[in-house]
């Protein structure tokens, strides 16, 4: 593989960021010298798209090649800041799984193009943190009232412990139907059966005219299992999921020990 590495898809929580969500030195510096080689850069994440530009700007990458948001189910084309790819879930998916959250007794909030949304007005801790971490407005609508909107995601929101025992009372037809993976110990995501990061990675590599066996991609968690399982080159981080791990051809550093850094120059050669 070694010189043949032209595209470098990167998650950020977990991955890219560390512990205090910030990106290191060493990572930034890495970044940069892979840059000055032609190397492309891609960020991959379940963050929507207004959480990471931000870290966009931070990297250089404005203006110049693809972003994937919402795990797979967005991407933006930022040199004309336009989506290209976008698989929400259709308004009716978005009545059904309000029903299971009423019958097991879970809140959830909505994911979008335009912000978040929540039919409460109690806003749930847990939703009003998505809210922080991602610069995203929580807007408070009806449930009739949401039929227009672009529903990349719906995630159930809870205490982790009982998250856990929530995610049990999901019935095997929703496992079915819809693509379901935990982001956060908080966050229980319904996803479009299409949406996931591999297959957007696809998209973007086709669009640059690249290769499976040119893209490397690093990731820590289970939504990063489709796009480690795509690319040419994988790599799950020191701090990663066991699937993570045992999908990935190589394990890094932590990421907080610049894990990213040390795959690149590990592996990226």
């Amino acid at each position: 593989m070694n010189g043949m590495i032209k595209l470098i898809a990167l998650d950020l929580d977990g991955t890219l960021l560390d512990s205090d969500h910030g990106i290191s030195e060493a990572n930034k510096q890495m970044i940069r010298t892979y840059k000055k080689r032609g190397c492309r850069f891609v960020l991959c994440t379940g963050r929507p798209f207004i959480g990471i530009t931000a870290i966009i700007e931070t990297l250089g990458l404005e203006g110049q090649g693809y972003a994937i948001s919402f795990n797979g189910s967005v991407i933006h084309d930022l040199a004309s800041n336009e989506i290209v790819h976008n698989r929400p879930l259709p308004f009716q998916d978005l009545l059904e799984i309000d029903r299971l959250s009423q019958k097991i007794g879970v809140d959830y909030h909505i994911q979008s193009t335009a912000g978040i949304f929540t039919t409460k007005h109690d806003i749930n801790v847990h939703t009003a943190f998505d809210s922080w971490l991602n610069k995203s407005r929580i807007n408070v609508r009806k449930l009739e009232d949401l039929h227009s909107t672009s529903i990349n995601k719906v995630l159930f929101v809870s205490e982790p412990a009982k998250l856990e025992q929530k995610i049990a009372e999901v019935p095997d037809y929703f496992r079915r139907k819809y693509n379901l993976m935990k982001s956060l110990d908080c966050f229980f995501e319904f996803l479009d059966k299409r949406a996931n990061k591999g297959t957007a990675l696809n998209v973007v590599a086709n669009r640059l005219g690249i290769l499976p066996e040119e893209v490397m991609a690093i990731g820590d968690n289970d939504n990063d299992v489709s796009m480690l399982a795509y690319a040419g080159v994988s790599v799950a981080m020191g701090n990663g999921s066991e699937k993570a791990k045992a999908t990935a051809d190589f394990v890094t550093k932590s990421n907080d020990e610049d894990g990213v850094a040390y795959a690149l120059e590990k592996w990226a050669n």
